[in-house]
């Protein structure tokens, strides 16, 4: 989807202005996942909302997301990282696809339970 919305078309060669765009895109996604795959590997077999919550987790998670914020959209950590800033519509289908793993993993639990 990233690469269509920025007008690559398949069987073309790849234009380098894209590259640094869609590294973040994969970049942010796979944080973002592991974020929310963190809370759902906590158990096996109970589901989130039966577990205590674990206040170093979530400092932790919020220390991670600020750390890529910083790596996405500070100039001086672009340059370093070869990132670019990503849009609204990107972190929404980022965090959706975070909630979707971890609604699946949810589901598994709870079929797992029966």
């Amino acid at each position: 989807w990233k690469l269509r919305s920025l007008g690559f078309v398949f069987g073309t060669p790849f234009p380098q202005e894209l590259y640094p765009v869609v590294t973040t895109f994969a970049f942010a996604s796979i944080v973002i996942i592991q974020i929310f795959n963190a809370y759902s590997a906590r158990s096996a077999s109970h589901s989130i909302l039966k577990l205590r919550p674990l206040w170093w987790l979530w400092g932790a998670n919020v220390l991670s997301l600020l750390m890529v914020l910083a790596i996405v959209y500070l100039p001086s950590l672009q340059k370093v990282f070869h990132t670019a800033p990503l849009g609204g519509m990107d972190w929404f289908l980022i965090a959706g696809a975070g909630l979707f793993t971890l609604l699946v993993e949810e589901l598994r639990k709870r079929l797992l339970r029966f």
